[in-house]
């Protein structure tokens, strides 16, 4: 069985990435949330990357880009670990889109 990941989930992992980035340049952590039923967890490494990086202003302009340099997301049922279909393209184009 495969766990299709839907709009709304990537929605919910960009959200959950975004509030944890602080101002960031370099992102390396996990997180785990529950979306519909499914324990969900990110393994991420990444280069962030925003759209005004000036630290006098703080980061206005929000998250342009995430690069990542190591990733996983596991997606747990009832039964324990389901294979997913997660692709980090699609997070990395939600993220774009919430500029």
């Amino acid at each position: 069985m495969m766990y299709e990941i839907l709009p709304e989930l990537y929605d919910e992992v960009a959200r959950n990435l975004i509030d944890r980035l602080g101002g960031k340049e370099y992102y390396s952590g996990s997180f785990e949330f529950d979306f519909e039923g499914i324990t969900c967890k990110m393994v991420l490494s990444a280069i962030i990357y925003y759209e005004a990086d000036d630290r006098s202003v703080g980061y206005v302009g929000g998250v342009k880009d995430v690069v990542p340099v190591w990733w996983e997301f596991h997606t747990m049922g009832e039964c324990g670990e389901v294979l997913n279909d997660f692709s980090f393209n699609d997070l990395r184009n939600v993220i774009k889109q919430m500029l």
